[in-house]
């Protein structure tokens, strides 16, 4: 390849994206995580555990989300723009769901019960699909536009709420309250994990069979064995380990928690920092000289 063409190529070639730092990241990472543990504490609710105060810690995540997004704009004051056109923007649309968030949130905090928790994780839902869809809606990178990542999104939100009501649901109402609900927390960690699991080979494999920047792939092929053993398998590992050896569950049960959760934060960082590359740009044929035929296109920098 010639010098000519070499820096052709690389400057047709997709390029990842900056304009989402980890402050944009956060968004995800921290709101995904509350909203998923407004649903488990939901369910946990229907077995005696109050869900008062840890609602509370829940909005705390979704807040300092929402904060790293105000962090992240040079003009934070002018953060109240985001309001102003939720027909055409996803964003609008979060930042509208969050005040039901918030509003049944409270509610739960002062008054509980199980029907304040219930209203408050179904509001929780629609601001955690108002975020999948934001990346869905980015069109110019392939990694977010797969419509594949709205249900990974929402999987790893639940599991990583999932992960949080077994680390602070001790520390909050006691390991004998939790004790009692554990059943249930094994039976719903393992279905939430178990379609994330499904949730991500279903996005792998729709991006390596419509095609993606070469970039994307591989940055998403290194995270596969962080994915797969530590937010996955030992979890699982773990809980398996607290069913048979009860006297193991006072510390597999909460690092089953941390593993699951950290390892969603570690997914979601990946996808919109490492593997987001942009479009870059296609010839779809070679020019021809006089009279000749065109030659094959190019679509450099993808897989």
């Amino acid at each position: 390849m010639s010098q000519g063409k070499a820096h052709f190529t690389q400057a047709i070639a997709p390029t990842l994206q900056k304009d989402w730092d980890i402050r944009g990241t956060g968004n995800f990472v921290f709101g995904g995580t509350g909203t998923g543990f407004l649903l488990a504490l939901a369910v946990a609710s229907f077995f005696g555990i109050s869900p008062q105060w840890m609602t509370l810690l829940a909005l705390g995540f979704i807040g300092f989300g929402l904060l790293c997004v105000m962090a992240k704009i040079g003009r934070p004051l002018r953060a109240i723009n985001v309001m102003f056109n939720p027909q055409t923007s996803w964003m609008s649309r979060e930042a509208m769901a969050a005040g039901p968030v918030f509003l049944l949130g409270l509610v739960t905090v002062f008054i509980g019960g199980v029907p304040a928790a219930i209203i408050a994780a179904l509001a929780g839902l629609g601001f955690l699909y108002c975020q999948g869809m934001i990346l869905v809606a980015s069109k110019g990178i392939p990694a977010w536009r797969a419509p594949e990542v709205l249900p990974l999104f929402i999987t790893t939100g639940i599991v990583e709420g999932i992960g949080l009501l077994m680390v602070a649901g001790p520390l909050f109402v006691g390991f004998d309250a939790i004790s009692l609900a554990q059943p249930v927390l094994f039976a719903l960690c393992l279905i939430a994990i178990a379609s994330r699991v499904f949730a991500w080979r279903r996005y792998r494999k729709a991006l390596q069979e419509t095609g993606a920047p070469t970039g994307t792939l591989t940055a998403l092929g290194e995270a596969e064995s962080i994915v797969t053993v530590a937010g996955h398998i030992l979890p699982v590992a773990l809980l398996g380990l607290a069913a048979y050896v009860p006297e193991t569950t006072i510390w597999a049960l909460p690092v089953a928690g941390l593993l699951a959760g950290l390892v969603g934060w570690y997914l979601k960082f990946v996808i919109i920092n490492k593997a987001a590359f942009n479009q870059g740009f296609a010839i779809p044929h070679t020019p021809a000289r006089g009279g000749g035929k065109a030659g094959p296109g190019d679509k450099p920098g993808w897989t």
